[in-house]
Protein backbone atom coordinates (compact mmCIF):
# COMPACT_ATOMS: atom_id res chain seq x y z
CA UNK A 1 0.00 0.00 0.00
CA UNK A 2 2.45 2.53 1.16
CA UNK A 3 4.42 2.45 -2.49
CA UNK A 4 1.53 1.99 -4.21
CA UNK A 5 0.81 5.57 -2.25
CA UNK A 6 3.86 6.59 -3.47
CA UNK A 7 3.56 6.26 -6.95
CA UNK A 8 0.21 8.13 -7.04
CA UNK A 9 2.20 10.52 -5.82
CA UNK A 10 5.01 10.92 -8.46
CA UNK A 11 2.76 10.67 -11.24
CA UNK A 12 0.47 13.49 -9.60
CA UNK A 13 2.26 15.24 -12.25
CA UNK A 14 0.46 13.46 -15.83
CA UNK A 15 3.47 15.55 -17.77
CA UNK A 16 6.01 13.23 -15.94
CA UNK A 17 4.38 10.35 -15.18
CA UNK A 18 5.70 6.64 -14.60
CA UNK A 19 4.10 3.31 -14.78
CA UNK A 20 4.72 1.45 -11.72
CA UNK A 21 3.85 -2.10 -11.05
CA UNK A 22 4.08 -4.16 -8.26
CA UNK A 23 4.92 -7.68 -7.68
CA UNK A 24 4.69 -9.50 -4.42
CA UNK A 25 5.92 -12.65 -3.45
CA UNK A 26 2.11 -13.84 -3.09
CA UNK A 27 2.01 -13.08 -6.84
CA UNK A 28 5.15 -14.96 -7.84
CA UNK A 29 4.12 -17.82 -5.78
CA UNK A 30 0.09 -17.88 -6.80
CA UNK A 31 1.27 -17.68 -10.59
CA UNK A 32 0.17 -14.09 -10.48
CA UNK A 33 2.74 -12.11 -11.64
CA UNK A 34 3.65 -11.14 -15.20
CA UNK A 35 7.21 -12.45 -15.85
CA UNK A 36 6.93 -9.76 -19.19
CA UNK A 37 6.61 -6.81 -16.67
CA UNK A 38 10.20 -7.68 -15.12
CA UNK A 39 11.84 -8.32 -18.57
CA UNK A 40 10.61 -4.62 -20.01
CA UNK A 41 11.28 -2.72 -17.01
CA UNK A 42 14.50 -0.29 -16.76
CA UNK A 43 14.27 -0.18 -13.38
CA UNK A 44 13.59 -2.78 -10.71
CA UNK A 45 13.69 -2.35 -7.47
CA UNK A 46 13.78 -6.25 -5.61
CA UNK A 47 13.43 -6.80 -1.62
CA UNK A 48 16.24 -9.38 -1.64
CA UNK A 49 15.62 -10.43 2.04
CA UNK A 50 12.68 -13.08 0.08
CA UNK A 51 14.29 -15.44 -2.20
CA UNK A 52 11.06 -15.89 -4.13
CA UNK A 53 11.40 -12.55 -5.23
CA UNK A 54 15.52 -12.37 -6.03
CA UNK A 55 14.99 -15.92 -7.97
CA UNK A 56 12.06 -14.20 -10.28
CA UNK A 57 14.23 -11.21 -10.89
CA UNK A 58 16.95 -13.09 -11.64
CA UNK A 59 14.87 -15.61 -14.18
CA UNK A 60 12.70 -12.57 -15.42
CA UNK A 61 14.97 -9.52 -15.84
CA UNK A 62 16.84 -8.37 -18.73
CA UNK A 63 19.39 -7.21 -16.89
CA UNK A 64 21.63 -5.63 -20.26
CA UNK A 65 18.55 -3.18 -20.08
CA UNK A 66 17.65 -2.79 -16.82
CA UNK A 67 19.09 -1.48 -13.25
CA UNK A 68 18.18 -3.58 -10.79
CA UNK A 69 18.70 -1.93 -7.20
CA UNK A 70 18.20 -4.05 -3.53
CA UNK A 71 15.92 -2.05 -1.03
CA UNK A 72 18.20 -3.69 1.14
CA UNK A 73 21.95 -3.53 2.68
CA UNK A 74 23.17 -5.99 0.67
CA UNK A 75 22.28 -7.34 -2.63
CA UNK A 76 21.97 -11.49 -1.36
CA UNK A 77 22.46 -14.22 -4.08
CA UNK A 78 21.93 -12.29 -7.03
CA UNK A 79 24.38 -10.24 -7.51
CA UNK A 80 23.15 -8.55 -10.85
CA UNK A 81 20.86 -6.46 -8.19
CA UNK A 82 22.96 -3.86 -6.76
CA UNK A 83 22.83 -2.55 -3.84
CA UNK A 84 22.72 1.20 -3.23
CA UNK A 85 23.46 2.68 0.57
CA UNK A 86 22.11 5.75 -0.68
CA UNK A 87 18.58 4.01 -1.72
CA UNK A 88 18.27 1.06 0.61
CA UNK A 89 18.49 3.89 3.50
CA UNK A 90 15.06 4.97 2.91
CA UNK A 91 13.92 1.03 3.03
CA UNK A 92 15.03 0.85 6.68
CA UNK A 93 12.00 2.79 7.56
CA UNK A 94 9.88 2.19 4.78
CA UNK A 95 7.12 5.18 5.04
CA UNK A 96 5.10 6.51 2.44
CA UNK A 97 7.50 9.17 2.65
CA UNK A 98 10.55 7.43 2.35
CA UNK A 99 9.16 5.25 -0.59
CA UNK A 100 8.78 8.07 -2.50
CA UNK A 101 12.24 9.82 -2.34
CA UNK A 102 14.00 6.20 -2.43
CA UNK A 103 11.76 6.10 -6.20
CA UNK A 104 13.09 9.67 -6.97
CA UNK A 105 16.28 9.17 -5.71
CA UNK A 106 16.51 6.22 -8.51
CA UNK A 107 15.38 7.87 -10.79
CA UNK A 108 17.60 10.86 -10.61
CA UNK A 109 20.73 8.67 -10.28
CA UNK A 110 19.47 7.04 -13.85
CA UNK A 111 18.86 10.13 -15.03
CA UNK A 112 15.29 9.92 -15.62
CA UNK A 113 13.88 12.76 -13.27
CA UNK A 114 15.20 15.90 -12.05
CA UNK A 115 13.04 15.69 -9.11
CA UNK A 116 15.41 15.82 -5.86
CA UNK A 117 14.47 13.62 -3.16
CA UNK A 118 14.20 14.67 0.35
CA UNK A 119 16.97 13.23 3.09
CA UNK A 120 15.67 9.72 4.45
CA UNK A 121 13.27 9.79 7.58
CA UNK A 122 14.92 7.63 10.49
CA UNK A 123 13.50 6.37 13.18
CA UNK A 124 14.12 6.66 16.56
CA UNK A 125 15.30 3.74 19.12
CA UNK A 126 11.94 3.55 20.15
CA UNK A 127 8.31 3.78 19.18
CA UNK A 128 5.93 3.47 16.95
CA UNK A 129 5.21 2.86 13.32
CA UNK A 130 2.67 2.55 10.82
CA UNK A 131 3.99 1.36 7.14
CA UNK A 132 1.26 4.44 5.87
CA UNK A 133 2.39 6.99 8.47
CA UNK A 134 4.59 9.26 6.96
CA UNK A 135 6.72 9.48 10.68
CA UNK A 136 7.83 7.87 13.13
CA UNK A 137 5.91 8.20 16.53
CA UNK A 138 7.96 8.52 19.50
CA UNK A 139 4.38 8.51 21.75
CA UNK A 140 1.94 6.32 22.00
CA UNK A 141 -0.99 8.55 22.56
CA UNK A 142 0.86 10.65 19.13
CA UNK A 143 0.58 7.51 17.19
CA UNK A 144 -2.94 6.31 18.74
CA UNK A 145 -4.12 9.53 17.42
CA UNK A 146 -3.09 9.15 14.18
CA UNK A 147 -4.54 5.90 14.08
CA UNK A 148 -7.64 6.90 15.16
CA UNK A 149 -7.57 10.38 12.56
CA UNK A 150 -7.16 7.92 10.03
CA UNK A 151 -10.27 5.46 11.27
CA UNK A 152 -8.44 2.50 11.78
CA UNK A 153 -8.79 2.22 15.18
CA UNK A 154 -12.23 -0.32 16.09
CA UNK A 155 -13.16 -0.09 19.55
CA UNK A 156 -14.71 -3.32 19.13
CA UNK A 157 -11.68 -5.28 17.71
CA UNK A 158 -8.69 -6.59 19.32
CA UNK A 159 -5.91 -4.45 19.45
CA UNK A 160 -2.41 -6.38 18.55
CA UNK A 161 0.83 -4.81 18.76
CA UNK A 162 3.78 -6.61 17.32
CA UNK A 163 7.42 -5.57 19.51
CA UNK A 164 10.46 -6.15 17.67
CA UNK A 165 13.65 -4.95 17.51
CA UNK A 166 15.26 -2.29 14.95
CA UNK A 167 17.71 -4.20 13.57
CA UNK A 168 15.10 -6.24 12.21
CA UNK A 169 13.31 -3.08 10.39
CA UNK A 170 16.96 -1.84 9.72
Amino acid sequence: QAIEAAAEKLNANKASAFAFEIITSDDITNNQANADVVKQADIILADTMYGVITRYVSASADFAKAKAYTLRATPGEEKRIKADPEASAYYNLPSAQNLKNMILLVLAKEKLSAITAEPPQTQPAKGYFHPLANKYFEKFDDFIAWYKEQKFFKPDKAWIGVSDFGSNIR
